[in-house]
Parts: C-alpha cells; sequence; structure tokens
C-alpha cells in the first residue's frame, strides 16, 4: 500500500463563478473529497484553500498538476503534512 500524507494546495487565481466547480472536478475525477474548503474573493481575485486528509504520491502529483492548468491560475503553493496514526 503506498504511502499517504495530508496535503493542503492554496491557490491563487482570476475570480471566476467556474473556478471552484473545476476544482470539485479535478477531486471528484479522482475519488477524493476534501476534509476543508475554503475560497475568499476580493478584488477580482479568488484564493482557495483545499486540505486533504491522506493522499498518495501520484494522486497528489495528478491533482497538483491538474491545479496547475486552471485558467487564471496566478500561485500554487502545496504544503505536505505527516498523517497522525491513531493511538
Amino acid at each position: 500500500m503506498p504511502e499517504c500524507q495530508a496535503v493542503t494546495f492554496e491557490l491563487t487565481a482570476e475570480a471566476s463563478s467556474c473556478l471552484l466547480p473545476r476544482i470539485s472536478q479535478i477531486l471528484a475525477r479522482r475519488d477524493v473529497t476534501p476534509h476543508e474548503l475554503r475560497a475568499r474573493c476580493a478584488q477580482g481575485r479568488m484564493t482557495v484553500r483545499l486540505a486533504c486528509a491522506a493522499l498518495d504520491a501520484n494522486t497528489r502529483q495528478t491533482i497538483e498538476g491538474n491545479l496547475r492548468q486552471l485558467i487564471g491560475l496566478h500561485r500554487l503553493e502545496t504544503q505536505l503534512h505527516p498523517v497522525r496514526q491513531a493511538a
């Protein structure tokens, strides 16, 4: 079984009514449900924070690559976090 890590994606893109559905579609194609999704719109730009509890490296890289192809993207940052094991 591939090792998984918690991942947070933060992106800034041109504000668009179709940005959030496009992000949701990227996740849905991989059967990924985020545990956090926050979006803010100001001054013509939208900032989105998307957190996933555990993704394998291949899925994370695929999602990151798809996010980088979003029209109007200005910035994308990916943060990896260790997955906490239950005691």
